[in-house]
């Protein structure tokens, strides 16, 4: 499933690659320098382009990550509190679970008591 900020960071690296070979057509049209010269400098700028996407999809991969190990955090706290609230419920059904039997034993200890003996 893809949150908004995968989405807005997809989005982000879809306009960086659109400008990136935007700005390399347009260099080519108007390059006034040698092949040599302008291969060069084209180089140069896609290195830069590509150092620039990777920084962004390092950037990317370290989010996700912080946002997985919330995630996970969240889970386990959810967990707990689950198990503890069950626990605690358990606990009470056997503690009037105790009490009632506890009541009919002594109800039945009385009816008992109550007949006469022959």
């Amino acid at each position: 499933m893809q949150t908004n900020n995968d989405s807005n960071y997809s989005t982000i690296l879809l306009a960086l690659c659109a400008g990136v070979g935007t700005g390399v057509a347009v260099g080519l049209l108007l390059a006034k320098q040698s092949g040599r010269e302008l291969r060069s400098e084209i180089g140069e700028s896609v290195g830069g382009y590509v150092n620039s996407a990777r920084q962004k999809a390092t950037e990317l991969k370290d989010s996700a990550t912080d946002f997985a190990r919330h995630g996970i955090g969240e889970l386990s706290r959810a967990k707990d509190k689950a198990v503890d609230s069950g626990e605690k419920g358990a606990h009470r059904a056997i503690d009037i679970a105790s009490g009632k039997s506890h009541d009919a034993v002594e109800d039945a200890a009385q009816s008992l008591r109550a007949i006469p003996n022959n």
